[in-house]
């Protein structure tokens, strides 16, 4: 189910796009979780974003507010870099500032004509649906539904998954580390994929770069060292042996 945070302090058009994005959400039989207002960007729970593909954010940016604005959507880019971000503005000047940020957003809509700018929210919208429908069915992604929302990445971005405390696992991808409260178990249940080479430790096992047998330890793409129990070598080895 979605959640949309939206960032603007001009009440009218706060009205304004509750009304429209409700519409469009409707008539496109979207579940929403939740429809978030903040009239200040402090009240956005950016770094308490839960990791996922159905997470919007909408931002009002303009010339007073912008650099506090994408240093925001930098940090909600570690703490989650699949949500989807669309940034609304009087000043075209500042699409070049947002492309510059890297912030990956999916769109800058200008404040014009209000039924143009009901159409560019509509296709944005109607496009991180498709998205995340083809991300729930594509098989090399990952997915893991857990109590504060789903996880959704393609697998490839996965590095390995350790035990931080017994309900607390510890995500190391490619680009950013995510804490999440499951277990290994679960999260092994969820994705045969993954090997669970130790008790405390489950990986891709396509980001191996090596195997130290004298060792027991496993060294990963990114230099990153993972233990092998010793009851886990040989069906570890046949991995790598059909790689």
């Amino acid at each position: 189910m979605f959640e949309i945070f939206i960032c603007e302090d001009d009440i009218n058009l706060q009205f304004f796009l509750e009304d429209e994005v409700r519409k469009i959400t409707e008539e496109h039989n979207w579940k929403v979780k939740s429809l978030n207002f903040f009239n200040s960007l402090e009240k956005v729970p950016v770094s308490k974003t839960s990791f996922g593909s159905e997470q919007l954010y909408i931002f009002h940016i303009d010339v007073y507010n912008y650099h506090k604005i994408l240093e925001s959507c930098s940090l909600l880019r570690l703490k989650n870099p699949v949500a989807s971000i669309i940034f609304l503005t009087q000043d075209v000047s500042l699409m070049e500032l947002i492309f510059h940020a890297k912030v990956s957003a999916l769109d800058c809509i200008k404040f014009s004509k209000k039924n143009l700018m009901i159409d560019q929210l509509e296709n944005c919208l109607v496009f991180i649906l498709d998205r995340v429908m083809m991300l729930k069915n594509i098989d090399f992604y990952f997915i893991l539904k857990l109590k504060t929302g789903t996880i959704h990445m393609p697998f490839d971005d996965i590095l390995y998954f350790e035990t931080s405390d017994p309900h607390r696992i510890t995500l190391h991808t490619k680009y950013t580390d995510i804490q999440i409260y499951s277990t290994l178990n679960k999260i092994c249940e969820a994705d045969r994929r993954l090997f669970r080479c130790h008790r405390s430790y489950a990986i891709n096992c396509d980001c191996i770069d090596f195997f130290s047998k004298k060792e027991g330890m496993l060294y990963l793409i990114n230099g990153d060292m993972c233990p092998v129990s010793k009851n886990k070598i040989s069906s570890l080895l046949e991995i790598l042996e059909n790689k």
